[in-house]
């Protein structure tokens, strides 16, 4: 009997020891952001994410800052939360390869694979053509908000969430841009809510 549960004891070990070693060796660096690879090996804190991700963001910005480095699932991902820093970070095209990970979310959520697809083909998001859309999404978001004042009354007042009000009218606008159109707008966006609220689960594959 004993025999046996040393045995056992051992097969453990030795299917964790792969995670032991990733474990030992995967640490912070001075000059990296706080790591957190959470109680459980390998999984780290995917169960809390899963569950609730704003509420575990929000819990480790409160004990790491704006930026900060999680293990989640076997993949290690940097947060970062300070606004400042978005355009840095997304400027950065050395250590980010935004073209790979689109390719792998196409392909993970949609099952789609485009490999003749050109990176020539997104130049009409640059340069004038990009300043022309810049200039259309902003005169939509300003017809939307005018609209909203004039068919309202001096004593009406609306009350709304301040991400609900900006997810709508960001929307709607974007909406307006690209198809010129707002005659299903509403119904396209009730059902856009419901896809973006699976998206995040649809991207870790967790569905």
């Amino acid at each position: 009997r004993h025999i046996f549960i040393f045995c056992v004891l051992l097969t453990y070990v030795n299917a964790l020891n792969p995670l032991l070693t990733l474990k030992c060796h995967l640490n912070r660096q001075e000059n990296e952001p706080p790591l957190d690879k959470g109680a459980l090996p390998w999984l780290g804190h995917a169960l809390e994410f899963g569950r609730d991700a704003a509420k575990f963001l929000a819990r480790m910005k409160e004990k790491h800052g704006d930026v900060f480095t999680v293990r989640v699932a076997g993949q290690y991902v940097t947060v970062v939360l300070d606004a400042n820093s978005f355009d840095s970070v997304v400027n950065d095209t050395v250590s980010l390869d935004f073209i790979s990970s689109k390719n792998q979310l196409l392909e993970r959520i949609f099952h789609l694979k485009l490999p003749g697809l050109q990176p020539a083909a997104e130049r009409y998001f640059q340069g004038c053509r990009f300043a022309k859309l810049c200039q259309t999404m902003k005169a939509n978001i300003e017809s939307l908000l005018l609209g909203e004042v004039q068919g309202s009354s001096a004593w009406e007042w609306k009350q709304d969430s301040l991400f609900s009000f900006c997810y709508s009218l960001l929307f709607r606008a974007g909406y307006l841009t690209m198809f010129e159109s707002t005659g299903n707008a509403n119904v396209v966006y009730e059902e856009f809510r419901k896809f973006d609220q699976l998206l995040p689960k649809l991207a870790q594959g967790s569905l």
